[in-house]
């Protein structure tokens, strides 16, 4: 209700203006409503607006949510990954709070971190089931032609945890994407964003979001923070309800703040 009182409101504002002829101010909704869009009428709905809102929102924090809550626990149950990353996090956030910080691509520079950041992705999965699509021309994949019209599909799930690519696929092991001889194809099964046109338009967002909150959470001098209740089976993903999702009735990781 909330949000669709929110998109009848953008509807009603679309074409308030400030006195130099531009809106008010700019959003995802202005630029569907503005008359230069091109989009027939009912794309212009506040029903589509609604739906529009949801899928934002959905994938600009529940997303980014789960991730951050598998990664953080993985550091909280091993002091050993705890204080690695805590070591390699000392250089470029001693100045925390009040000295230069780093930017984003700084701390995703720093190969542990990048590491646990990359695995926790993999294991996250972002939407869990198959993406279908469908193409008007036959598809050839190695001795098979896949007929125009029928729905081919990835998971990112399957994907992330082929064993013949990541060995121990379920276990939280970022010493897999370190070293110069990291395996190709680690790299090549990872679609945590997805690809290509239909690549997730968040990217960035996201990685500046982990990276920051990370070095943020696990610098030198941060507040120690301890696991309260929490166990693997909190953040191991097994539930599809298009998000990953742990155990039914998990209520994620918490800590105490000491």
């Amino acid at each position: 209700m909330i949000i669709q009182s929110q998109s009848q409101s953008q509807n009603q504002d679309s074409g308030d203006k400030d006195t130099a002829g531009t809106p008010r101010d700019t959003s995802v909704f202005r630029s569907v409503l503005s008359p230069t869009s091109g989009l027939p009428a009912p794309e212009r709905s506040t029903e589509r607006l609604a739906r529009e809102a949801i899928a934002i929102f959905g994938a600009g924090t529940i997303t980014t949510v789960r991730t951050l809550n598998l990664i953080c626990y993985y550091p909280l149950a091993n002091r050993a990954m705890r204080d690695r990353l805590r070591e390699e996090l000392t250089p470029v956030m001693a100045g925390f709070p009040d000295g230069k910080l780093p930017t984003w691509q700084e701390l995703e520079r720093l190969p542990y971190l990048y590491a646990v950041v990359r695995e926790g992705l993999r294991l996250s999965y972002g939407v869990m089931r198959r993406l279908p699509r469908v193409f008007s021309t036959p598809l050839q994949y190695k001795e098979w032609t896949i007929p125009a019209g029928a729905p081919v599909g990835m998971g990112a799930y399957s994907m992330h945890s082929d064993p013949e690519v990541y060995a121990d696929p379920f276990s939280f092991v970022p010493e897999r994407w370190l070293g110069d001889a990291v395996d190709p194809r680690l790299h090549r099964n990872w679609v945590a964003f997805s690809r290509g046109s239909r690549g997730c338009l968040g990217l960035n967002l996201a990685y500046a979001e982990l990276y920051w909150v990370l070095a943020v959470l696990f610098r030198p001098g941060a507040p120690e923070l301890r696991l309260f209740e929490t166990v693997e089976e909190d953040v191991r993903h097994v539930v599809d309800l298009s998000t990953a999702l742990p155990r039914l009735g998990s209520l994620g990781t918490r800590v105490t703040v000491c």
